[in-house]
């Protein structure tokens, strides 16, 4: 039969895992655990909710760039016909 003091041992770690028994501490280190698992699932929601958030900020400012650059064109290609069609001696 092992005895107290064997099944302790002599450390400080272990004569406090004796005394308040391997249970309570399991459960302390599990909720400690737990509360930092709870910490870091918390950060990693935010960061890919910031990512998501910016890609679609992006994909607006890709679209809004698109429409820019369509009516830009569009209108530089009217004015050079007008002013090419205005002046008949650029035809002749």
């Amino acid at each position: 039969m092992i005895s107290k003091t064997q099944k302790c041992g002599d450390s400080k770690m272990n004569r406090r895992h004796c005394a308040y028994g391997r249970h309570a501490l399991d459960e302390q280190q599990f909720a400690q655990l737990l509360s930092e698992i709870r910490v870091l699932s918390a950060k990693v929601l935010k960061e890919e909710v910031m990512h998501d958030l910016r890609a679609e900020w992006k994909f607006v400012a890709m679209v809004i760039d698109r429409v820019c650059f369509i009516s830009f064109s569009l209108f530089l290609i009217i004015c050079t016909s007008v002013i090419v069609w205005r002046a008949p001696h650029l035809i002749a």
